[in-house]
């Protein structure tokens, strides 16, 4: 790959929030994981979850990571985490 020829400046700073932002956003919410797993096949989704029990049984239903560094998952960016699952094009936001 040439890097020196690749447009890579969606993963500037501004550009790549915003994007980000925009997608979460416009991700369907759904009230279960077995929802989201139906519907990730189609669109982004995303899952809240009111504690870290919650999220602990949500991570482990998708096969993710589900320790904490102060209260946060580790693998979050800005306090989200995505998943690909099932190897479409698509996350799951928790």
């Amino acid at each position: 790959v040439d890097w020196d020829k690749l447009n890579l400046s969606y993963l500037e700073p501004s550009k790549f929030a915003e994007n980000y932002w925009n997608r979460v956003s416009r991700a369907r919410l759904v009230r279960s994981i077995e929802e989201a797993k139906s519907f990730v096949a189609h669109s982004d989704v995303k899952v809240t979850y009111s504690d870290w029990n919650q999220f602990k049984y949500t991570a482990q239903s998708l096969g993710i990571a589900e320790d904490e560094k102060a209260g946060v998952p580790r693998t979050a960016y800005e306090g989200i985490v995505e998943v690909r699952y099932g190897g479409g094009d698509f996350f799951i936001f928790l």
